[in-house]
């Protein structure tokens, strides 16, 4: 039991299938057809695979290396397979829903160049001034720094000859980055980042406690049996003695969804 819930554990947080799925297809049926072949794959049967997922199916001859799975070798456990399918049941069956879902990465920099108008640190809620900064920061993230030399001649001021040099210049730099984003050279880099972290996880399931940083330096090191899994939280209803429930508020701090798959 313990070596099945360790395959789990390690199986699937490493499943990266789901995150092409979520991002290459735009349809209820195809990404249906695809979240129901994820398991599968994992366990060597691709005949529900699709040819721009699966590289068995590209090249049926050369031999097919799970690279994101421990010993780079397809899933064998049948009592483990018997556990995910009700899983990924209630993932495919909600297929519908994940259709429209996208990385949240642009709002994260929209709130991160807000945060550097409106400080935590000062209260603008009450002030007049939060309405302006929201504007200058939106206009920042759809024009550049040229907004700010815009404001000036529309009010009737110059519109600064260094200002507007120095947009010109940050507008470059902005657009450089934007071309060297697209280069093959940079998503292959992206690429290999992504390869070196699941090997390294796989590894750190495969070994347990030797292959943490700073190993040498404890006296005690188990080595021989698998930890067990880590149990789910038990969590039971607040009963307040008086008065009304107050309101909650979560900060998610998230990115995207591929750091949680």
């Amino acid at each position: 039991m313990k070596i099945m819930y360790a395959a789990l554990r390690t199986a699937l947080p490493k499943i990266k299938c789901i995150k092409y799925a979520l991002a290459k297809n735009q349809t209820k049926d195809d990404l249906e057809e695809n979240l129901k072949a994820i398991l599968p794959h994992q366990f060597g049967d691709h005949s529900c695979c699709a040819a721009r997922f699966c590289g068995f199916k590209r090249n049926p001859s050369e031999k097919y290396i799970h690279r994101s799975l421990p010993y780079k070798a397809a899933l064998k456990n049948d009592q483990l397979r018997q556990h995910l399918h009700p899983i990924f049941d209630q993932v495919s069956a909600r297929a519908a829903q994940y259709v429209d879902l996208g990385s949240s990465q642009q709002c994260e920099h929209a709130n991160k160049e807000v945060t550097m108008r409106i400080p935590k640190s000062l209260h603008y809620g009450n002030s007049d001034a939060l309405d302006f900064r929201v504007h200058a920061t939106a206009a920042f993230i759809n024009e550049g720094r040229g907004y700010i030399s815009k404001v000036n001649e529309k009010a009737g001021l110059s519109p600064g000859k260094f200002t507007k040099k120095y947009a010109a210049k940050q507008l470059k730099h902005r657009l450089q980055a934007e071309e060297r984003s697209k280069l093959p050279s940079t998503k292959r880099r992206i690429q290999l980042k992504q390869e070196r972290n699941n090997t390294q996880c796989a590894f750190q399931a495969l070994e347990g406690d030797t292959y943490q940083s700073e190993i040498g330096l404890k006296d005690e090191v188990d080595i021989v049996q698998i930890p067990d899994p880590v149990p789910r939280g038990v969590f039971k209803p607040i009963t307040l003695s008086s008065g009304s429930p107050s309101l909650v508020v979560f900060d998610l701090e998230t990115t995207d969804l591929s750091k949680f798959i």
